[in-house]
């Protein structure tokens, strides 16, 4: 990562690793970040996967980079590949068209709360109002302010990895499945 900002080149991690790489450089460095490696023909080209960080349109991208072969996927994460005797080339243009871009994660929601606001009433109006969910339909996403986490336990003794828990949030209590 020091050598090029964007790209990584590691034949070892396997094609099956290059997208869970990549996710753990973009988080880490929040950036965008391409894994790639030797392509299943093993020809004249590497092969990888890409994951952006925030709101950046990797695959629009990618497919404006000259020596970008092909860009899949969407646009926060996918598939990509460069010629190996360019992959310099392909480093360098990478660095610095994105050398001034400014990646901020970015928390969707579509409503605010504070954690005093939720009562049994609230939950049951939200309930109502998101009871169709689907296709075109996704459930609400809500950001709770001023909420902290007192306690958790698990909610049964062959689930001790939290894997379903209760939360205790001050009067507040959730569960997670």
């Amino acid at each position: 990562v020091s050598q090029s900002r964007y790209s990584v080149l590691e034949p070892s991690i396997g094609k099956s690793y290059n997208g869970v790489v990549a996710q753990e450089l973009a988080q880490t460095y929040q950036r965008p970040a391409i894994v790639l490696g030797e392509s299943e023909d093993k020809q004249d080209r590497y092969s990888g996967s890409y994951r952006t960080f925030g709101d950046f349109d990797m695959k629009s991208f990618l497919k404006t980079v000259k020596n970008s072969i092909f860009a899949a996927g969407h646009s926060g994460a996918g598939g990509t590949s460069c010629w190996k005797n360019k992959l310099d080339i392909f480093k360098q243009e990478l660095n610095y068209r994105l050398k001034d871009e400014k990646f901020e994660q970015t928390i969707t929601y579509d409503l605010e709360l504070d954690a005093e606001e939720i009562n049994q009433d609230l939950i049951q109006q939200i309930e109502e109002f998101y009871r169709i969910t689907g296709r075109d339909f996704q459930p609400g996403k809500f950001l709770i302010k001023n909420l902290f986490i007192e306690d958790k336990n698990p909610l049964s003794k062959k689930h001790t990895n939290f894997e379903h828990t209760k939360i205790s949030c001050g009067s507040l209590d959730v569960v997670k499945f």
